[in-house]
């Protein structure tokens, strides 16, 4: 019996309440919803139906809503739609599935259960190695995700948690996608069968060194963190060129991840390669140079600065000035705060975005727009007051003379937002 060791992980772990499993229905989340009733401790459960199989989803569904019902435990089921992601970041169906399921956790509160094995480690490290993985890959799923994901049956081997539910005579689901031709199934069905023929404790022996991996790994990324804090300007967005290139190229490996995960909005992680061209161009420090990712982000060099360039729709301001307009990155008011300056509008005047000539007090408006500090795309994306072809203001640069008649107003322009990626189609 499991329960031993179960409860012995449990205590270490100490996954705060409340907790919810992610019950599959599979022999791995069934075992660990009896070894948490069985030990007493309270939780709920979440099933996710994915969109592969019809058949199979209706009947995973009904076996965990039997399973729960019988038990008296909560279920909650949320439906996950991985197909229709398969081709962002160049990710299986299976992998896109898998995000999906942690990007809705993150939306939620407490501790979150699932039932990765012993098996699920060994299988994991040697896809990784197969793949070409780096130190974090090849040191394996951890028993504490950091995210609330908690995995409490990482020391267990698949086959006792099988016999363990053949001892309380109690039945599970085997997903038909394990049995077929992915890679994980491959390496399940071939590759560790072969090597644990020639050592019997290949899967331990996997299970340790990826622990010793993860502790050197722990180690770099501790030292690109404190990097990260001094060097990081103070909108997140941008780092001295010179600076990441006298970081040792681990850990401009890890700058490009953490300044990914940075400005990430949820989607799927980028294929290495892009990471690879990425190092290239911090190499040759070559301004203007660029690598776009998916979704639109994009590193980018300029002036000895190393950016992150979110995505952004096209420049396109042309509207009234009416006082109560909010749009992205824009607030039109009358005496929207002390101490702001207010201006007279006269009427016929517009918002508008910047065009070749335009100048404002006799001088260049793009030369006035490159005094502010900002990048290009927040630079392009800035409304000018305008009437016909006379520039009257540009926010937040200069005062704009009085003027008689109209509407005093307060125009703010949120550069701030654009510089942290905020996305609306309709600015």
């Amino acid at each position: 019996m499991p329960e031993a060791d179960f409860l012995r992980s449990w205590e270490s772990l100490t996954p705060p309440p409340p907790i919810t499993l992610l019950l599959s229905g599979g022999g791995d989340s069934v075992a660990l919803f009896h070894l948490l009733r069985r030990a007493g401790i309270t939780f709920s459960a979440l099933h996710f139906v994915h969109d592969g199989d019809p058949e199979f989803a209706a009947q995973g569904s009904e076996f965990c809503r039997r399973l729960c019902e019988k038990w008296e435990v909560s279920l909650d089921v949320q439906p996950v739609a991985g197909k229709q992601h398969v081709t962002e970041g160049g990710l299986s169906w299976e992998a896109a599935c898998r995000h999906l399921r942690y990007k809705y956790l993150r939306g939620l509160s407490g501790s979150f259960l699932t039932a990765h094995t012993l098996d699920d480690q060994a299988e994991t490290v040697l896809l990784r190695l197969l793949q070409g993985s780096g130190l974090a890959g090849l040191s394996g799923v951890r028993a504490i995700r950091g995210d609330g994901v908690y995995r409490p049956l990482l020391t267990l081997k698949r086959e006792r948690l099988r016999d363990y539910l053949r001892e309380l005579d109690e039945t599970w689901l085997d997903d038909p996608s394990n049995q077929g031709g992915n890679e994980r199934a491959q390496v399940r069905a071939r590759i560790l069968p072969l090597l644990e023929e020639y050592q019997p404790a290949f899967k331990e022996i996997v299970g340790r060194t990826a622990s010793y991996l993860w502790e050197d790994e722990r180690c770099l990324s501790g030292l690109l963190e404190r990097w990260l804090e001094k060097e990081t300007s103070a909108e997140g967005d941008w780092w001295w060129l010179d600076s990441v290139q006298r970081l040792d190229r681990a850990l401009q490996w890890r700058f490009l991840k953490a300044a990914w995960a940075r400005f990430d909005r949820g989607r799927f992680r980028p294929r290495g390669s892009l990471f690879e061209e990425c190092l290239k161009i911090l190499e040759r420090g070559t301004n203007g140079a660029r690598v776009e990712f998916p979704e639109g982000w994009a590193l980018v060099i300029l002036g000895r600065k190393v950016w992150l360039q979110p995505p952004l729709p096209p420049p396109r301001w042309e509207m009234p000035v009416e006082v109560g307009e909010r749009r992205p990155f824009l607030t039109v008011s009358a005496r929207e705060a002390p101490g702001t300056v207010e201006w007279c509008v006269p009427e016929g005047s517009v918002l508008r975005s910047r065009r070749p000539g335009d100048r404002a007090g006799g001088k260049d408006v793009r030369k006035l727009l490159a005094g502010t500090g900002h990048p290009p795309w927040v630079r392009d994306r800035w409304p000018l007051l305008a009437q016909g072809d006379e520039i009257l203001a540009v926010w937040k640069l200069y005062e704009a003379p009085t003027l008689a008649g109209g509407l005093k107003i307060w125009v703010g322009f949120h550069s701030e937002k654009l510089r942290a990626g905020e996305r609306n189609q309709d600015s």
